[in-house]
């Protein structure tokens, strides 16, 4: 039961809250669950703190996004996007979790976040690396972070979790094909030289983390890579890698990733590098006035033995952040792509 203070809270509330779930690429609306019921006003204070939040600098994009974070029960704190240098940013959701960890460094249960940013209805979309941030925040279990997304001016809320946000139900595959095997080889021997980490420690917590990338353009060409690291900490990863080794070449057939982890896990990709990737298939969508999902083919290599498993771009990063996030600019970047990249 609610007590007295929640009830006003809910019955005052500009917002209305209401659920979710996905379905692959489809986003399906669902009344509140019995759990989500009882972290209403937990949702309502966090779009409230969110609303008033004045965290947000975005002097590039001007496109802000007002956030608030606390645990269950207890108070929130506002966050929101900064950006600086050259068009460089700190996201709202990487805003939120430091806040997180500044005023709960030793809590370790569920946690609400509210995002207020575009119209009513819509649901919020962090990026790759903010997905990458709030997962490994979460300690690998992504059902602790309670996710509600609404408009300043109010109405529809939804609500959903982390878990929305990720993907790794790959389709294991048997064999390559002929032409695949040949790509793993040369990805194998080039990308390695791609690669710089002196900083990766012996007993890396996660192994499956450690790739290699090839990005064919279907036309004979694979452009290979490793991740890049120096001592500031702020690696490119091998897709990021890959993606420049292509330069304007920006056509993509396929993707192959090789790992080898021991523990015969797939390669984990980075979220943040099925962003880029997802942002180079636009490129191509937007040349070749079609839409496209290029699929990716996942080889992990150890003890001799390859495991195999495939996905495509679009799936294995739900709900994505992209140009699209944009609304009426997004026109104007495809007019941008059309005229420098064809």
């Amino acid at each position: 039961m609610l007590r007295l203070e929640e009830k006003e809270t809910k019955r005052n509330s500009r917002w209305t809250l209401q659920g979710m779930i996905r379905n692959g690429s489809l986003v399906i609306p669902n009344p509140l669950n019995s759990h989500q019921e009882r972290l209403v006003p937990d949702y309502l204070e966090a779009l409230r703190v969110a609303s008033s939040s004045q965290v947000s600098s975005p002097i590039f994009s001007h496109y802000i996004v007002r956030e608030a974070i606390g645990p269950i029960g207890k108070k929130k704190y506002p966050a929101g996007n900064i950006e600086y240098g050259h068009l460089q940013a700190l996201h709202g959701e990487e805003s939120a979790i430091v806040t997180l960890k500044t005023h709960y460094p030793l809590y370790d249960g569920e946690v609400i976040l509210g995002i207020i940013a575009g119209e009513e209805g819509n649901i919020g979309a962090p990026c790759g690396n903010c997905r990458d941030l709030m997962l490994d925040t979460m300690g690998g279990r992504p059902e602790k972070l309670h996710i509600v997304s609404g408009a300043q001016t109010g109405g529809l809320a939804i609500a959903t979790d982390l878990r929305t946000y990720l993907f790794e139900e790959y389709e294991q595959v048997d064999s390559l094909t002929q032409s695949i095997a040949q790509e793993v080889e040369l990805i194998r021997i080039n990308a390695q030289e791609k690669m710089y980490d002196p900083y990766s420690p012996p007993d890396h917590p996660y192994p499956e983390r450690i790739y290699l990338a090839g990005i064919s353009d279907g036309n004979g060409a694979l452009f290979t890579a490793g991740h890049w690291v120096d001592a500031d900490y702020h690696p490119t990863y091998a897709i990021e890698n890959a993606i420049v080794q292509a330069g304007s070449n920006i056509f993509m057939d396929h993707v192959v990733i090789l790992s080898h982890n021991p523990n015969g896990q797939p390669p984990h990709v980075m979220y943040r590098d099925r962003q880029r990737l997802f942002g180079h298939n636009q490129k191509q969508e937007d040349i070749l006035e079609k839409q496209l999902n290029p699929k990716i083919i996942l080889v992990n290599e150890s003890g001799g033995e390859l495991q195999i498993w495939q996905t495509t771009v679009k799936e294995w990063l739900p709900l994505p952040f992209s140009a699209d996030s944009f609304g009426p600019f997004r026109e104007d970047i495809r007019r941008y792509n059309i005229l420098n990249l064809r």
